[in-house]
């Protein structure tokens, strides 16, 4: 299995830029890849990656005004 490491930088729409170590690891005849993508440790991009996991948990429902869901 061989691997490639490079650095992204990415958008994201609810918490902005965010920069990430995308590591690619291939199997031996190179047919099937696995992409990881992890924040360098020690940055505030861990702290980010970390909101993310909040983010897309949250549910909002709508109020009426009698307080109905």
């Amino acid at each position: 299995m061989s691997a490639g490491r490079t650095r992204v930088r990415l958008v994201h729409p609810l918490i902005g830029p965010i920069e990430l170590e995308c590591e690619t690891l291939f199997t031996a005849d190179a047919d099937q890849r696995l992409v990881v993508f992890t924040a360098p440790p020690g940055t505030d991009h861990v702290t980010h990656l970390g909101l993310l996991r909040v983010l897309g948990s949250e549910r909002f429902g709508i109020v009426t005004a009698a307080g109905d869901r």
